[in-house]
């Protein structure tokens, strides 16, 4: 497997696939705030664990730090302070701490994106913690993760056909627009009216995932579109993935700021995505299929 960029927006990860009904199974994250007491670790930790069991890989869109624990932020509390990073250099603590608990899994993680948490801090701090925690990995384990911005794509190409000079291999793409989010939490729609408008501004992807709200769900869209291929030249239609991943940082409890504004319980964890290598009617393509990562029934904990 090959990953590398094209563009500070495009990450591409290229696999040569053996045959047909050969899957690529991806696990999708956000908001992990791993940072934050109130995270999920061991959730966390048995989502990445069974990724690690299926050989699969790790995409992640953002907010993987919480970090409002500094002196210059004004939400800055001792309890939202993990006992580890309590220390007069709380943000290097964050980048170790962090590290230390991805690394078992960094060989699984290809791509980093950013969330609305980490660049604050490149604004408030002139330090891009993100940067430092991939570089950190890469030191420990000379596997560098792309680091990707706030949007952008990930591009998944597979190679099918066996051809040392790739004469006969055939490409098959599938293009994840990846945008961390924006606004609130989106109490009523979820997060459906950022969706139609991403897809008003987006084409030719095969899914648009963002974060950001904590809420999480996956939804189908059906688009009309002009095939100009010269053997074709009809119009057809096709499926785009709107995909939403949740949070590991539970803040539903007895008090505290996310109870204070009136916001509901979110749904933790991410998704799933597989791509089947897929042949029908001479043509190869990538058939996916979402699903939610299992959450267990959890306590309410002050």
């Amino acid at each position: 497997m090959k990953v590398f960029q094209t563009h500070p927006m495009v990450c591409v990860i290229e696999k040569q696939l053996a045959k047909a009904g050969e899957e690529l199974n991806f696990l999708l994250l956000s908001d992990l705030h791993m940072d934050h007491p109130k995270c999920d670790r061991n959730l966390l930790k048995a989502h990445m664990d069974e990724c690690v069991k299926k050989k699969g890989y790790i995409l992640l869109n953002g907010d993987i730090l919480c970090v409002m624990q500094g002196r210059q932020d004004k939400r800055h509390n001792k309890s939202s302070v993990r006992p580890e990073d309590m220390s007069d250099s709380y943000f290097d603590k964050v980048v170790e701490n962090a590290a230390e608990f991805l690394l078992p899994y960094a060989k699984h993680i290809l791509f980093i994106g950013c969330g609305n948490h980490e660049p604050a801090l490149i604004k408030r701090l002139e330090i891009h913690l993100l940067q430092r925690l991939t570089d950190l990995i890469y030191y420990k384990t000379k596997h560098r993760i792309v680091l990707g911005q706030y949007h952008g794509w990930v591009y998944i190409k597979g190679l099918y056909g066996a051809s040392k000079d790739r004469r006969g291999v055939r490409t098959i793409s599938y293009k994840i627009y990846h945008n961390h989010g924006s606004g609130g939490d989106a109490a009523v729609t979820q997060g459906a009216i950022e969706d139609h408008r991403k897809m008003t501004q987006v084409e030719t992807a095969d899914a648009i995932w963002m974060g950001h709200n904590h809420n999480k769900y996956s939804k189908q869209v059906a688009v009309h579109y002009l095939d100009t291929n010269p053997q074709s030249m009809v119009p057809k239609l096709r499926i785009v993935e709107n995909i939403r991943t949740g949070t590991y940082k539970q803040e539903y409890t007895g008090h505290g700021w996310h109870i204070e504004t009136g916001k509901a319980p979110k749904p933790l964890g991410g998704v799933w995505m597989s791509l089947k290598l897929t042949l029908s009617d001479n043509k190869a393509f990538f058939a996916s299929h979402i699903t939610p990562t299992w959450v267990p029934e959890m306590d309410i904990i002050n």
